[in-house]
């Protein structure tokens, strides 16, 4: 019964990580533009 819910929930967490991981340089940015 938990099968299917694990498998969701943990590609629910790889999108996460992809999404993460592709909008960190423009939070970097961001932050340091921020700073000036």
């Amino acid at each position: 019964m938990r099968g299917p819910w694990v498998f969701v929930l943990g590609l629910l967490g790889l999108l996460g990580l992809f999404v993460f991981w592709k909008e960190l340089p423009d939070l970097k940015r961001y932050l340091r533009m921020r700073r000036m």
